[in-house]
């Protein structure tokens, strides 16, 4: 089965080598191209592949790393759940006084949740 990834103007093709190597031929043939060889990254994606185990890896390490230091965070210890689940959150947890609430609003809440999702689902 042939899978073939576009992005704009790039193309990736994922099948046996002989399928790849015709496909490029008659691609090479009917457009200007420039073939880059094998995929190492593909939109923010680190792509590692390990032919003799048959196994390929994708990550995105540098785009969380990346977050992590926007934010921040890059000190950040994992945990299961940062907060407790039966924690209820009350008016009285949020900011009170002016001060609180300036100093809240210099953090970018939007661009870390959205950063973060991205992370989470990838770039579909």
């Amino acid at each position: 089965m042939s899978t073939i990834g576009v992005y704009v103007d790039d193309l990736l093709v994922i099948d046996s080598k002989i399928f790849v190597s015709e496909m490029k031929e008659v691609l090479k043939r009917r457009f200007q191209m420039i073939d880059l060889g094998g995929v190492s990254s593909l939109l923010g994606w680190h792509i590692e592949r390990r032919r003799s185990e048959h196994v390929i890896f994708v990550h995105q390490e540098k785009y969380a790393t990346k977050v992590l230091n926007r934010f921040g965070l890059a000190q950040c210890r994992p945990v299961r759940s940062p907060e407790e689940t039966s924690q209820t959150l009350s008016e009285s947890d949020c900011p009170q006084t002016d001060a609180e609430k300036q100093d809240i609003e210099k953090f970018p809440y939007r661009e870390a949740v959205g950063s973060f999702m991205y992370l989470m689902i990838g770039p579909v």
